[in-house]
């Protein structure tokens, strides 16, 4: 798929964010990163995260460990891609408040209550903290709708 496909996704996302009450948008759902960014490993395990990407107005990451950084760097385009070197929870609140962060929305069908709860205390302890805020299908509706992309 061509830079367009994609960057067209991403604006379309970036259209339905300015409705919704958070700044930024993670995805986690291993179907959705793929539809908006090309990013193709595959999530193994109800708790493996070969990648996850936030979204904001003017930023968009693919989140990856070193595992799967190379094969990122290969497949995405228009999103830059942070390698974490530490777990999930250490380098994400200040990658959060480095994008300017204050409402996380997430895809609530798709984050386990462990990671939330540890998110919570995580990005509550920031200064100013950030809050989670619960998104439900907002890709799985961008997809419904075929593109000819």
């Amino acid at each position: 798929m061509n830079k367009s496909a994609f960057s067209k996704r991403v604006a379309a996302l970036r259209e339905r964010l300015k409705k919704l009450p958070c700044d930024t948008a993670w995805i986690i759902q291993p179907e959705n990163r793929r539809y908006l960014s090309g990013f193709k490993a595959e999530d193994n395990q109800l708790t493996e995260l070969s990648g996850s990407l936030l979204i904001n107005k003017t930023q968009a990451v693919l989140v990856t460990d070193s595992r799967y950084s190379l094969e990122a760097e290969k497949e995405v385009i228009d999103f830059e891609v942070h390698t974490i070197k530490q777990g999930l929870i250490e380098g994400f609140p200040e990658m959060l408040k480095r994008m300017g962060t204050e409402k996380l929305g997430f895809e609530e069908d798709h984050l386990t209550w462990g990671l939330h709860r540890q998110l919570t205390e995580a990005l509550g302890a920031l200064s100013p903290p950030v809050s989670l805020k619960p998104l439900k299908g907002l890709v799985e509706e961008m997809r419904e709708i075929k593109d000819n992309l």
